[in-house]
């Protein structure tokens, strides 16, 4: 290789640096509270947590699991509130806790059950009525609902089989996640669907279809909720600017390059 050869690719090499440097973005943080102490089933909890942790961490987030809810949420960009307890009331200062994480435009995922779990339903419930996500109710529904859109990708799922799961008596400001005719068990609202330009919400009233084993379509679905949270919530941690100077030097350096490289015509004769 010649020492123009050489110095080109160094210019190509560092010009891409530069210009991917700039488009690198911070990964979200996400806190898991798994309720573990007060769970009715340590093997279901388990089954969860295992599939957020290894489903998060695939689409580039740092996970951290805690057993309750702390009372400062700032270094968290999202929290999946997944606790599978029929003691799983939130006391005022958690609620006061998801209130502003939601006023600060980012994410909160909140798990229900079956009617055996009333007072988790409940607190859940009310949460949604106090971020201004609507009056829900309970009531009987099928077992197998469709996954609305935008659930059922990019991971392709098209219904889904729950294990007992709630209904809801409707989606209030929200989007159906899955349905069945007028109820459904999950229920989404993305940025600007909340009253008062909150964050991002989603309840889900069955915890099982969270848990690793469960199938491919519940991955599928699991997949695309993270997804629809990563895309809906605001980043605690900004993605890191490039100075104007750096985004110009690298697309200095790749243009010399392309000039150094490009081959010359001999003269005809």
């Amino acid at each position: 290789m010649t020492m123009l050869a050489r110095t080109a690719a160094a210019a190509v090499a560092a010009g891409a640096a530069v210009l991917l440097f700039a488009g690198k973005a911070a990964a979200f943080s996400v806190l898991v509270v798994d309720g573990m102490s007060t769970s009715a089933s340590s093997s279901v909890t388990r089954d969860i947590v295992y599939q957020l942790k290894t489903l998060q961490a695939e689409a580039g987030n740092t996970v951290t699991v805690a057993d309750a809810t702390p009372m400062d949420l700032s270094a968290y960009d999202q929290v999946w509130d997944v606790r599978y307890s029929a003691v799983g009331s939130l006391t005022g200062a958690e609620r006061a806790a998801y209130l502003d994480l939601l006023d600060a435009g980012k994410g909160l995922f909140l798990v229900g059950e079956n009617a055996s779990f009333a007072d988790r339903n409940a607190a859940v419930l009310s949460l949604v009525a106090d971020a201004g996500g609507g009056a829900l109710g309970t009531r009987y529904v099928s077992d197998v609902q469709s996954v609305e859109a935008p659930f059922d990708g990019p991971a392709a799922v098209g219904t889904i089989e729950y294990l007992s799961p709630n209904g809801l008596t409707s989606a209030g400001s929200g989007r159906w996640i899955t349905r069945a005719g007028a109820s459904g068990t999950g229920v989404a609202w993305g940025s600007g669907a909340l009253s008062g330009g909150r964050g991002t919400l989603a309840v889900m009233m069955d915890a099982n279809v969270l848990q690793w084993g469960r199938g491919a379509e519940a991955e599928a679905l699991v997949r695309n909720l993270i997804g629809f949270m990563d895309a809906s919530v605001t980043r605690g941690t900004a993605p890191v600017p490039l100075p104007a100077p750096a985004l110009m030097l690298g697309l200095g350096l790749a243009s010399l390059a392309g000039f150094r490289l490009r081959p010359r015509l001999r003269r005809r004769g």
